[in-house]
């Protein structure tokens, strides 16, 4: 985004001036202003661009000054006096001086913004006894910096408004009946004020919008949802590098006379619907509902997730991979500055619910999601997904989230008819781990087979040779399995040429890299190029992602799969022809050096980053750095730091793709 942008010229005019240490600190986490809010999170560019800063501009990287970038969570003054105590302990401060400082720092922040809350009520009552007609001019924090905003609220002031920002008035609302996952501080603040907009008679709100900001996809279909249901529409004005302002007066102009009209209509603002009901999965659904799983990763899906779902009692279909025309109807009802993934989607699943070949009176959608440990929008599709099958007409069809994370999952009302018990825990590990060994002895022999198709026909035989397996999850039967699948593929008769290696990395297998909407079957374009490629894979992401399960869980996912992964890397190691297992270790050590722990973001410091030295470290070279157009965590975690990754790794040869719905 523009702001982002402007962050590289801020930086380097300081380092120009002669400032010798720069203080811009990692703020994964914001104060939490609103209790019933579902997390309160930064945007991926506000926590991830110290990092990236830190490995592109020369002065930084050469260490001609001091950088400090500390991984800060304001919500935690404990932790902030604890972190900046180690960051800057050079200086000897104390700890009673840092304590001293770090709460009167809070306390003068409480007091600023106490003053901008008056001055907002203030205002309001100014309008309300003396007439006239207010503008809430709503955004990021860095929206009200006259060079980002080129001077707007201006022009909006010039035109007889009374202009107020979102933070003058958003305790008067709430963020309570939200369809969306409300997990961003930033976010939380402007849809309290959109309530309190809504529902006065003389205000109106302008949402300013910079190009490339992924979170405000979600926003502005939430602040859209909250104004129409009093009767008033959002204004959005998109604001980049372009500081003519042309436009922005005609449209305040447009929107000075439709006020008007409105009033001399009589307007008043009351609650004209009430919010959509959708239905929800329970557990008297198990039995009779179909369960339809959108192709995310057909590879891993097909005779895998869907068996361990079926074998624990869910009637899971999975939907046809190789179908484009789903991209075209995903464009009907999602935002379309949306990423790839949920417009990929929401197709599939309307057009199977269009087809006439499911009875929907039993039928249910199930998509997987990261929860709200994930800042990435990604904790969103769901919530897209729902909208949009509501939108197109099947408001009774629920949907039921497969979380990655759980928290309270049989509390949890989105959640509440799908339960993650011990053997289907057990069914989706063996299912990931068979995916990930699939993975490895299919793209490593496939580009050599001598006659076409036998590595694809093996691969099927095997697919159905293990799926009595995925319902017993015996580990033995596992481990024989295992074993003969790699002897078998160590040993079927190849080509003997080398080819070139090529890696792929991208934001998530489990959303878009093998599918072949998603990534237009780029696995077997590379293959039709003469290139071997070569993948991480992602069963190791599931012991890291269970995390969340409660302890009882995580040890059990932690041991099963450790018990899956040890012997398949020692197996995969004495073979003739394949590569290690990548472990979550390995990619961890990796990722931290070119981005901290605390780049979180979506769990992706590890998808690209990590993954890329890796792949480095084992000798592949040649890597497709793919992602979703508009994905701020893979600019923040992949390509921005491809510039790190080429200085530690001058042999790295990578390409960036980005792909979009077009």
């Amino acid at each position: 985004c523009y702001p982002a942008k402007i962050s590289h010229g801020h930086v380097q005019n300081l380092i120009n001036k002669g400032i010798t240490k720069i203080f811009f600190p990692t703020v994964v986490y914001e104060r939490l202003e609103h209790e019933k809010a579902d997390n309160h999170y930064n945007c991926a560019v506000v926590q991830g661009y110290p990092n990236l800063l830190k490995h592109n501009i020369d002065e930084v990287i050469n260490e001609e000054i001091t950088y400090y970038t500390p991984a800060i969570n304001l919500a935690d003054k404990d932790s902030v006096i604890e972190t900046l105590l180690e960051e800057l302990k050079a200086y000897k401060i104390t700890e009673e001086e840092m304590k001293k400082a770090v709460y009167h720092g809070f306390e003068e922040l409480t007091a600023f913004k106490n003053d901008i809350k008056a001055k907002g009520e203030e205002t309001l009552k100014l309008i309300e006894e003396n007439g006239g007609y207010g503008i809430v001019l709503a955004g990021r924090p860095y929206h009200s910096d006259p060079e980002i905003n080129h001077g707007i609220s201006k022009v909006i002031t010039q035109e007889g408004f009374h202009v107020l920002t979102e933070d003058s008035i958003y305790q008067l609302g709430d963020v309570e009946d939200l369809r969306l996952v409300n997990q961003w501080e930033y976010g939380s603040r402007i849809f309290a004020a959109a309530k309190v907009v809504a529902k006065s008679k003389n205000i109106d709100f302008v949402q300013l919008n910079s190009f490339g900001c992924s979170l405000d996809t979600v926003a502005t279909d939430q602040i859209s949802e909250i104004l129409e249901q009093y009767g008033k529409v959002l204004t959005v004005l998109k604001i980049d590098e372009g500081s003519n302002l042309g436009t922005v007066k005609i449209r305040m102009r447009s929107l000075k006379v439709s006020i008007k009209d409105k009033e001399k209509a009589g307007f008043k603002p009351y609650k004209r619907f009430e919010n959509p009901n959708f239905a929800n999965f329970t557990k008297e659904m198990k039995e009779a509902h179909t369960i339809l799983l959108p192709s995310i990763a057909p590879f891993r899906q097909n005779g895998l997730v869907n068996i361990a779902l079926r074998a624990s009692g869910y009637n899971a279909v999975m939907l046809p991979s190789k179908n484009l025309t789903a991209l075209d109807k995903g464009l009907r009802f999602v935002n379309n500055e949306y990423c790839h993934p949920p417009i990929d989607y929401v197709g599939q699943i309307v057009e199977a619910l269009e087809s006439g070949k499911y009875d929907l009176d039993n039928t249910t959608i199930m998509i997987l999601d990261p929860g709200t440990n994930c800042s990435c929008r990604g904790a969103n599709f769901a919530t897209v997904l729902r909208k949009a099958i509501y939108d197109a007409g099947y408001p009774d069809v629920p949907v039921v989230p497969m979380p990655i994370e759980f928290k309270d999952y049989e509390t949890d009302e989105r959640k509440s008819g799908f339960v993650l018990t011990e053997p289907l825990l057990k069914r989706l590990a063996l299912a990931n781990s068979y995916a990930d060994l699939f993975e490895k002895v299919v793209y490593r022999t496939r580009p050599y087979e001598i006659k076409s198709g036998q590595i694809d026909r093996l691969h099927q035989k095997w697919i159905e040779k293990i799926k009595p397996n995925i319902e017993n999850t015996s580990l033995s039967d596992f481990r024989i399995n295992m074993e003969n699948i790699i002897k078998e593929f160590d040993n079927i008769p190849l080509l003997d040429i080398q080819k070139p290696k090529v890696g792929l990395v991208g934001d998530a297998e489990l959303t878009i890299n093998f599918a072949e909407n998603g990534s237009y079957n780029i696995v077997r374009l590379l293959e039709s190029e003469g290139v071997e490629v070569v993948v991480p894979g992602i069963g190791f992401m599931s012991t890291y992602l269970i995390g969340d399960l409660g302890e009882h869980m995580k040890e059990l996912s932690d041991s099963f799969y450790n018990q899956c992964e040890k012997p398949m890397d020692e197996a995969l190691r004495a073979s003739k022809r394949f590569r290690k297992f990548y472990s979550i270790f390995d990619m961890k050590a990796s990722a931290n050096q070119i981005a901290p722990f605390a780049n979180y973001q979506g769990k992706f410091w590890f998808m690209t980053g990590g993954k890329m030295i890796e792949l480095l470290k084992d000798n592949v070279n040649n890597i497709v750095l793919y992602q979703a157009f508009n994905c701020a965590i893979n600019y923040v975690c992949g390509v921005g730091l491809n510039k790190e990754i080429k200085r530690q790794y001058p042999q790295a040869n990578i390409v960036n793709i980005d792909y979009d719905p077009g």
